[in-house]
């Protein structure tokens, strides 16, 4: 993910994250009630990054074979390759039944969708994205719309109307990417009184050079959350140890379902990034993860499981 990334190191990056407002207050604590315990999935964008070989995969290993080594590393990935076209059914069945069972994609939306600009066209987009995306089944997490950096406040009218168009039996969250929809670290009133109404979730990116749009708002019973690092520079571990603290807090709420995705700016160090994501968690939190590890399979291993499938 290059939204949002620092170009020069030597300003410092405000670690903090804003306070919440009151309706999003209000929305956690009526959620208390609805979950014995909090859901936290971590994982990547892709799986499909040959220098993650000799990390998270094994030496050798196939390109056709990185999704199912991914899925025995993490429980969820965010899925942007989804944001170029929606997959055919017979793909979608292929990844559903490389993974396992408990293992969760996020789809992010196609741009035909989020970027579309005439609404009969935007229909049919929709119901052919939801259509497919069902063949995932019990693989399939929330999905998000990632609305263009362009997309405005003023434009409101557009989003409620393509708000309409979404199925309500998916979980699905919104991101938006321009300073007007926030006012210091808080989602406008309209915006956030909208999505609790609609129960749609509103995405935070943590990226290092657009702290205006960073927020701490909660408007359904899931939050996805988008870090972006800075290439394992020293401003990471701070922001990770608020989001440490905001997550614990969550957790001592019971809020249901937390999704925490970790990027880089070209993703070869995200892997590293979760790791250290996922070791401070275990240090610092009531959190127990498990963390990615070496692979111990070796290529012919993982041939001869995916042949018993």
């Amino acid at each position: 993910m290059k939204f949002g990334q620092k170009e020069s190191t030597s300003l410092p990056i405000d670690p903090k994250l804003p306070n919440p407002s009151g309706l999003s207050i209000e929305c956690v604590l009526r959620l208390k009630e609805k979950a014995l315990e909090t859901e936290l999935l971590h994982g990547l964008p892709i799986w499909g990054n040959p220098s993650w070989i000799g990390k998270i995969y094994p030496h050798n290993l196939k390109v056709k074979n990185f999704l199912y080594s991914y899925s025995r590393q993490f429980p969820s990935i965010e899925l942007n390759s989804t944001f170029y076209g929606c997959p055919k059914e017979e793909t979608l069945k292929a990844w559903r039944d490389l993974v396992p069972s408990d293992f969760i994609f996020c789809p992010k939306l196609p741009k035909s969708i989020s970027h579309g600009k005439d609404i009969y066209k935007t229909k049919e987009e929709t119901q052919l994205f939801f259509n497919r995306i069902q063949t995932l089944r019990e693989t399939l997490g929330p999905c998000f719309l990632q609305f263009p950096k362009y997309f405005e406040a003023s434009q409101f009218s557009w989003l409620q109307s393509l708000a309409k168009l979404l199925p309500k039996e998916f979980k699905l969250s919104i991101e938006l990417r321009h300073s007007s929809w926030f006012r210091e670290g808080q989602a406008i009133p309209e915006l956030l009184q909208f999505l609790l109404d609609q129960n749609l979730g509103l995405v935070i990116t943590d990226a290092p050079s657009k702290r205006e749009v960073l927020h701490s708002e909660v408007t359904s019973d899931h939050l996805l959350i988008r870090f972006l690092g800075q290439n394992l520079e020293c401003s990471d571990n701070p922001r990770l140890k608020e989001w440490a603290t905001k997550l614990q807090k969550l957790k001592s709420l019971n809020f249901p379902s937390l999704y925490f995705f970790l990027h880089q700016p070209n993703d070869d160090f995200a892997p590293e990034l979760a790791h250290d994501f996922v070791t401070l968690l275990n240090t610092e939190t009531e959190f127990k993860l498990k963390n990615w590890e070496i692979p111990k399979e070796s290529e012919e291993e993982i041939n001869h499981s995916l042949h018993l499938f």
